[in-house]
C-alpha cells in the first residue's frame, strides 16, 4: 500500500533518516530504500511517498521518492 509522509530528519552521513507519518508516528529509512539509492534526491520537510513495513523494532519505509508535481 503506498503511503505519504514528510522526510523529518537525515543523518548528519547522511545514510539514514525518518519520516513523519500523518498520524504522528515515525518510520526509519535507510538511503537504500530510496529508489535510486540517491538520499540526496529527498530533502527535509519534503512530502514522499513509499510503502510501509511493521518490524518488531518498529515502522520502516522502503520504495521511497519524492512527489513530482507537474
Amino acid at each position: 500500500m503506498l503511503n505519504c509522509g514528510q522526510i523529518k530528519w537525515i543523518s548528519p552521513d547522511a545514510s539514514h533518516g525518518f519520516i513523519l507519518l500523518p498520524d504522528g508516528q515515525e518510520a526509519y529509512f535507510n538511503a537504500y530504500d530510496i529508489i535510486g539509492g540517491d538520499i540526496s534526491t529527498v530533502s527535509l520537510g519534503e512530502q514522499v511517498s513509499f510503502d510501509l513495513l511493521r518490524t518488531h523494532k518498529g515502522f520502516e519505509a522502503f520504495n521511497i521518492q519524492a512527489f513530482a508535481f507537474a
